[in-house]
């Protein structure tokens, strides 16, 4: 396998585990920021995994 097409491997497992994170943490917490909130809980969330 070359360097390119692991590296590519290593950022679909990355995002792939990202996005994981990001549905637990939103099934397990509720975030109610309100209706002017300029984002969603989804957003904060991303930022907690390092996304």
């Amino acid at each position: 396998m070359s360097n390119k097409q692991q590296q590519v491997d290593s950022e679909i497992h990355g995002n792939q585990l990202r996005n994981f994170l990001i549905d637990v943490l939103t099934g397990v917490f509720t975030l109610d920021l309100g209706e002017k909130a300029g984002i969603d809980p989804e957003d904060i969330f991303e930022v907690f995994v390092g996304g």
